[in-house]
C-alpha cells in the first residue's frame, strides 16, 4: 500500500478533509481518503504531500523504546487537550540523536495505547 506524508505550511498546523496536519507531517495510507478528498488535499496550498520514505517516521526499535519511556515519564502538564502528549515536551527530555515528529509520537502513543498505557490523571 503506498504511503504519503503530508504536512502543513503553516506553524499551527492545519485541518482538512476532518483530518489535522501538523507542520511536523502526518503518515497517511493511500486508501485513507476518498478520490474527491485526495484531489481536495492536493489542490490545498497549506499542505505538502510527497511519498512517505520508507524510514518515515524514522524511530528505530532503540529510538521507539526511548520514546515509549519518555511518554511514560510525562507528567499531565505536558499533554495535548486531545490527549496526546506534546512533541515539545518530548523533545526536552529524548536524547538529540533520537528525533521526534508528530507522526512519530502519534504511531508510538497510539501502539502504546493499544497495550493498555493510559496518560496520568489529568491529561
Amino acid at each position: 500500500m503506498s504511503m504519503y506524508l503530508i504536512s502543513s505550511t503553516r506553524p499551527s498546523g492545519f485541518f482538512r478533509c476532518g483530518t489535522f496536519f501538523p507542520r511536523d507531517g502526518v503518515r497517511v495510507a493511500g486508501d485513507a481518503f476518498t478520490e474527491a478528498q485526495w484531489a481536495r488535499l492536493h489542490a490545498e496550498p497549506a499542505l505538502k504531500i510527497a511519498p512517505a520514505p520508507e524510514d518515515t517516521p524514522g524511530a528505530d526499535a532503540e529510538a521507539r523504546a526511548a520514546i515509549e519511556e519518555a511518554i511514560t515519564d510525562l507528567d499531565a502538564s505536558a499533554y495535548q487537550q486531545d490527549g496526546k502528549p506534546k512533541v515539545a515536551a518530548l523533545r526536552d527530555v529524548l536524547p538529540d540523536e533520537v528525533q521526534i515528529t508528530a507522526a512519530i509520537r502519534d504511531e508510538v502513543f497510539e501502539a502504546m495505547q493499544a497495550e493498555g498505557f493510559e496518560p496520568p490523571e489529568g491529561a
